[in-house]
Order: C-alpha cells, then structure tokens, then sequence
C-alpha cells in the first residue's frame, strides 16, 4: 500500500474458444486448398518437360535416337567411327520389311522387288554394314539409304536423333504462337517440344486417348509424336503429295482385268493331269485352273513336282490360265514344326522357290499359289521372308502369285498387309468353319463366318487384291449323347443324292444363309448344313458387295452344273 491507495488489477475476460466454429474455418481452408489443387491439376497447363533423352531412349553417349512416320525405335541407334548404325529388328518390323535377319545363318537377307542380296555378319561386318553389340544387331543407316524408299534427316540436338519418313503422301498444319506438344492429349501432359510458330507439323492418325474436337496427334520435324491443342494451330489442313526417292523400290501387282473365278484341280498322280480335259467338261465361267502340283517333301526343303507341261497346252487351248499350286501338307512331311525347319533358313527357302518357280516356268505356267497350311506364329516372320523371296523370282518370270490364308480369325498372326504388299492376290479360304475335330456339329461355311472373314481380311488387304475361296463340299454330322459327334465330307452331288435317298425335310436357316436337314437314324440324328446354288448365290453376294477381285472353289469335281451359272451370274454385276 501507498499513499493508502490500493491499485486495482486490469484483469481481461478471455473469450472462449468456439471449436465447431474451428473446424469450419479449417475446412473451409483445406476445401480451398484441394479446389486451388484441382484448379492447377486441370486447368492450369504445365511446364513441366520430358527428359529427351528418356523420350528417345537414349542411355549411353554413343546412342542415336531414331523416329520413323511418327514411331520412336524402342531401342536407339548407336554411332561407331562416324558411322550410324539402326537396330535389325526395329527396322525390319518399322521401317523396311525387305531387311531379314536370319539368326540360324547370321546373315541378313535384304529383297527388293526385284533383287534379293544375302550377306553374312562376317562378311559385312568387314564392310562395316554390320556390326553387334550386346546381343543386339545393327545394320549401318546409309546402307538401308540406298535400299529403302524414304527421306531422313540427322536433327543434331540433345540428343542427336534420326527422323526418317516413309509416306510420301501426308497432311500438315502450320502451328501458330505459344504452341507445344505434349506427351498426353491434356494441358496436363510433359511437354515434348515447342516448335515455332509457322513449323509444319505431319497430321496423324488420332488413336482412343484424345478427344479430336480439341487435340490434334502430330509429328514433329524434331522427330516428336505427341498432341497439340486444336487452337494453336493454324490455317486449313494441306495434303502433300512427294516424288519417292526410289520409286524402282515400289511394289506393283500384276492383277488381272477381269474378275478371278479360279478353281482348284486337286492332282496327285499324272493320271489326274491327263484327265484335265474331261473333268472341265460342263465347266464354264472359269478363267483360272489352279492344279496342286508341288508338295513339301522335307525339313530342308525338298519339294516334289507333277508339273505337266500337256496340261498347260490344255488348259490354255480352253482359255484358262494356270497357277501352280504348292502346299506343306500333301507330300511326305506334314507338321508345323517341318514347315517352320524349311522355311526358316534362307538354304531351305532357295531350295523351295528354285523347284517351283523352275517348273512352273518350264511347263509354261501362268502363276503361283502358295497353300502352306502348317504356319503358326513362330514361322510366321519366315513365312513373310519366304514370300517377299519368292515374289522377286515370279516377277522376274512374270508370273502371277496369291497365297491361300484361312480366315484371320484362325490365322490372325501372319502379317497380310505385308502379304499383299508383296504378292499380287490374297485368298481367304472361308470354310472349315466346323471340322472333322470340332465338338459340335455345325456349318462348314455359314454365311455370317464368310462375311467375318472377308470383313477381318480387308482390314489389311485392299480389296482389288482379295479372292474369296468357297466350298464345293460340306459335312454329314452324326450326333448322338453319349459320344462326340463325327462327321464326313461330302460334295454337292452326294449331298444331293443323300437327301433323295432319304427323303429329308429341307429348311431353309437364316442363321447361316444355308439349306438344313436331319434325319433320326438308329445311332443317332444325322445333320447336314447344305452347300447348293442357293448358298453360294448368298456368298456371292457378300463377295461382290465387297468389291472382291473374285472367287476361288475347292473343288472341281464337287460341284454341281447349276453353281458355276450362279458365279458367273454374280460375277458380272460385280
């Protein structure tokens, strides 16, 4: 005390903390935060770069980026002593299909259309075209200059790249200011490049990722792919049209004018080649006779020859042309396994292309066609390698080659865009739909499957090149419950005749565009798909709406007189 005063305290009330009204304030804030977040994660673009040299696949100094019509080599290309070299594979899948690497041999096989070269690894590892290094082969890139059609260009940068082009028709757009190509088709994507403003950029082919009303999928002249939006490009599309560097290394096909009607003529003895003349009595419309002359006898090759240079005379004095026919099913061996032994060197390929091409020549045949059955996908690159071999020997003798393929949905590995860019026809053989094998009875050739199968093959070859083979045949199916169901062939006449014998109910199924009937017997109900003039003539239809070079049947002797009428018919309105 002082003064006798007391002093007084100046205590403050201290306001209570209202906790709910915390939380609000806290979610407020993070609800503020998450919509900035997402605010920046979709509409604000990013800066943010891909690293190049992970674009390219660049990972050692002495690597080489490479880009081909928009694609980017997995595997980069190396330089060595000045000298740029590609990766075999890469190139032979992406760039140039004629460059074949033979790893049983350890030589590479380049064909043109009108020259095959083999060169081994050791020979042109001397001549530095070749060279290896950790298990990867690589062959030198102005080499595959003066053997492949296209336009390249060394872009030196970080890294240094290689951007090759193929496609000598395109579209291009000029980017205007402030334009970048993104990895993704989103403002949220790395960027790639950003080109400058008045840069022509290839338009590409948009794929399931972007929508196209914003984005456009490009290439760069950089050798980026990536996607530009729609508002930083420029001007209308231009289409370019360019002179090819080499246009000798363009494949042409020697097609005929007419539509094909091509029938096969099954002959496994020389009594079958003189009896040509009588089997074609009452035959008419047809303009190509396809004998099966030549079957694989070996797995190194070997092939066997009923080659009859009187039955071209015959054919020919008929107005039929003649297009041997080999296949690896008929001869001494008859397994996937012979057929991928005698196709997978190049010693087995020669020996197969030597015996046929020479006997077709010699008996003045007009043609080729290859029904090699037993291809599966492992032999299906060596298929591809056969055929681009052959190709340049039946142009050289100026002789038609098609090669049979049984639908894509059985056979969709081997590689027809690149079967018919070699060879002049493809025939899709659409039967065998149900089998001697199958687990249920069923149509050898129902309407629906042939559609299919025209439909899947045209995705790949273009129209003018595909002949569609029909059968001639059909199957009588046993089916009962306790055990599988069996069948056997039969032709149009016998189908004919079993149904008179008898004395069926014939229907009519939509489902399969076929006549059906059955008959209760003691063992079981007899089933029967019918093939007639009524079948095909829906076939026919299908073929012909699709604008298809023509028809193929298996085969002569199975068919009824009504039928070649009903192709012929369906023919000329096609």
């Amino acid at each position: 005390m002082k003064n006798g005063n007391v002093r007084k305290k100046n205590y403050r009330r201290k306001k209570k903390k209202d906790p709910v009204r915390i939380v609000l304030l806290l979610a407020a804030a993070v609800a503020l935060i998450g919509i900035i977040s997402f605010a920046a994660g979709h509409f604000i673009p990013t800066s943010a770069k891909k690293d190049s040299k992970e674009y390219f696949g660049i990972r050692n100094q002495d690597e080489i980026g490479a880009a081909v019509n928009g694609y980017v080599f997995e595997t980069p290309g190396i330089v060595q002593n000045s000298e740029m070299y590609l990766p075999i594979d890469e190139v032979s899948q992406h760039l140039n299909h004629g460059f074949f690497y033979s790893e049983n041999e350890n030589m590479f096989i380049i064909t043109t259309p009108v020259e095959k070269i083999a060169v081994s690894v050791g020979e042109s590892a001397e001549q530095n075209l070749f060279i290896s290094r950790n298990g990867v082969n690589y062959i030198s890139y102005n080499y595959l200059l003066g053997y492949t059609d296209m336009e390249g260009d060394v872009v030196k940068s970080d890294p240094d790249r290689i951007v090759i082009r193929t496609d000598f028709d395109y579209d291009v757009r000029t980017v205007g200011e402030k334009a970048v190509v993104r990895e993704k088709a989103t403002i949220r994507g790395l960027v790639l490049e950003k080109p400058e403003a008045g840069t022509e950029v290839r338009i590409l082919s948009p794929d399931d990722t972007m929508d196209p009303a914003s984005w456009t999928r490009v290439a760069t002249p950089n050798g980026y792919t990536g996607y530009i939006e729609n508002k930083y490009l420029e001007g209308e599309v231009i289409h370019v049209s360019k002179e090819h560097v080499h246009p000798e290394l363009i494949y042409t096909h020697a097609l005929r004018e007419d539509k094909v009607n091509m029938v096969f003529h099954q002959t496994d003895n020389q009594a079958s080649n003189n009896m040509l003349a009588t089997s074609l009595e009452g035959v008419s419309g047809v303009n190509v006779i396809a004998p099966t002359w030549f079957y694989l006898q070996s797995p190194e090759g070997d092939m066997s020859s009923l080659a009859s240079d009187t039955y071209v005379q015959t054919a020919h004095s008929m107005g039929l042309s003649v297009w041997t026919v080999a296949n690896d099913f008929d001869g001494a061996v008859n397994s996937s396994k012979d057929t991928l032994s005698a196709l997978s060197t190049y010693a087995g390929r020669s020996k197969i292309i030597d015996t046929i091409v020479s006997e077709t020549v010699r008996v003045g045949a007009d043609g080729i066609n290859i029904d090699f059955e037993k291809v599966n996908a492992e032999c299906a690159p060596c298929f591809q390698e056969f055929i681009r071999e052959l190709s340049v020997s039946c142009r050289t003798h100026g002789l038609v080659l098609s090669i049979d393929a049984y639908v894509p949905t059985y056979t969709g590995y081997l590689g027809r865009a690149e079967l018919a860019r070699v060879a002049d026809y493809i025939v899709c053989m659409c039967y065998d739909e149900h089998t001697s094998g199958s687990e249920t009875a069923g149509s050898v050739s129902s309407l629906p499957f042939v559609k299919k199968g025209i439909r899947d093959t045209q995705k790949e070859v273009p129209a003018e090149q595909m002949i569609i083979a029909l059968p001639f045949f059909t199957r009588l199916w046993k089916v009962n419950e306790n055990t599988a169901p069996t069948s056997r062939v039969m032709g149009m006449g016998e189908t004919a005749a079993w149904l008179s014998e008898n004395a069926v109910n014939v229907v009519w199924d939509e489902q399969t565009g076929q006549n059906y009937a059955e008959a209760k017997q003691v063992d079981g109900t007899a089933k029967v798909w019918i093939e007639d003039a009524q079948s095909l003539s829906e076939k026919m239809n299908a073929v012909t709406e699709a604008g298809c070079a023509g028809v193929a049947e298996w085969k002569l002797g199975l068919e009824t007189q009504d039928i070649w009428q009903v192709i012929s018919d369906h023919l000329a309105r096609g």
